[in-house]
C-alpha cells in the first residue's frame, strides 16, 4: 500500500500532496518572516532617527535657555547696581568738584593779574631808571 502511494500510474515518483503544500507554505512563511524583519528594521531606524533629532532639539533648547538665563542674571546685576546708585548725590558731588575747580581757576587768575601788574611796575621802574 505504501508503495502505491508514491507511484502515479506506475510511471514516476511524486511527493504526496501534503509534502508539496509544506514547501509552498514554507516559502510563504519565509516571505512573511523576511517582510516582518524588514518592517522591524525600518521601524527601529525610524525610532533611532526620531530620538537623535529629538535629543538635538533638546540640546539646542538647553543651550538657548542657558544663554537666556545668563543674560537675565547680567541684566539683574545691572539693575541692582542702578538701584543702589543715587544719581542726584553723584551729580551733586560732580557739581561741587566743578565749582571747586572754578573757584581755584578764579584764584589763579587773580594772582596772575597781580603778578602781571607787579612785573609791569618792575619793568616800568627799570625802564625809568635807565633814562
Amino acid at each position: 500500500m505504501g508503495a502505491d502511494r508514491w507511484r502515479d500510474a506506475g510511471e514516476r515518483r511524486r511527493r504526496p500532496a501534503a509534502h508539496r503544500g509544506d514547501v509552498v507554505e514554507n516559502a510563504h512563511i519565509f516571505d512573511i518572516v523576511l517582510a516582518s524583519l524588514l518592517a522591524l528594521l525600518g521601524g527601529g531606524l525610524a525610532w533611532l532617527l526620531k530620538s537623535v533629532i529629538s535629543n538635538g532639539k533638546k540640546v539646542d533648547a538647553a543651550a538657548t535657555d542657558a544663554d537666556v538665563d545668563q543674560i537675565r542674571e547680567r541684566v539683574a546685576a545691572l539693575e541692582a547696581t542702578l538701584e543702589t546708585m543715587d544719581v542726584r548725590t553723584e551729580l551733586g558731588k560732580v557739581h561741587t568738584r566743578v565749582d571747586d575747580i572754578g573757584s581755584d581757576v578764579s584764584e589763579v587768575k587773580g594772582e596772575l593779574t597781580h603778578v602781571s601788574r607787579t612785573v609791569g611796575l618792575i619793568q616800568q621802574h627799570l625802564m625809568g631808571s635807565n633814562e
